[in-house]
């Protein structure tokens, strides 16, 4: 059984849809206490078939230190278990996207390396900000790994890391 603990439901959202089948569970835990966090981590790792992965956005600071304060603020967690998301998961979702499908999901201003891109960014890239949960919804649709992986590194480098295990951060 692996866990896949994230930030949120748009979080959850991409990683079921791209990245990971049935046999996962999600924990949002952005809203938890710390104390629950690792608990919830300390469990997992003591029970045998049980695996999981950890992702945190960047945040506008480099990866190592978004990657240093997740591991100072959660003492049960794994630096090999542990992802940063380049720049926001929005920016995951906009990678996969191409320009063709962009302009009918009326997203202005294309833009090809994702790494910069957060919510705020992208919302102002929507024609109808308010549509944003459908337009993220149907990016998913059309989502591309191997596009995803030529526009946002840190994609790329969870992706390969997916296929051929090395570790993280």
């Amino acid at each position: 059984m692996l866990y896949v603990f994230v930030e949120g439901h748009y979080d959850e959202s991409f990683f079921s849809k791209v990245f990971f089948g049935n046999n996962t569970l999600f924990v949002q835990y952005a809203q938890m206490k710390e104390e629950k966090v690792n608990s919830y981590i300390k469990s997992v790792k003591r029970t045998p078939g049980y695996d999981y992965l950890f992702f945190g956005d960047e945040d506008g600071k480099t990866i190592q230190t978004a990657a240093d304060d997740l591991l100072k603020k959660y003492s049960e967690l794994e630096q090999s278990k542990l992802f940063i998301v380049q720049y926001e998961i929005e920016s995951w979702y906009y990678a996969g996207v191409s320009e063709n499908d962009c302009i009918k999901l009326k997203i202005k201003n294309y833009q090809y390396c994702t790494d910069s891109i957060t919510k705020e960014k992208l919302i102002e890239k929507l024609t109808k900000p308010e549509d944003r949960q459908y337009v993220l919804a149907r990016m998913l649709d059309c989502f591309s790994v191997s596009l995803a992986e030529d526009r946002n590194s840190s994609f790329k480098f969870f992706s390969k890391t997916r296929k051929e295990p090395a570790v993280a951060v």
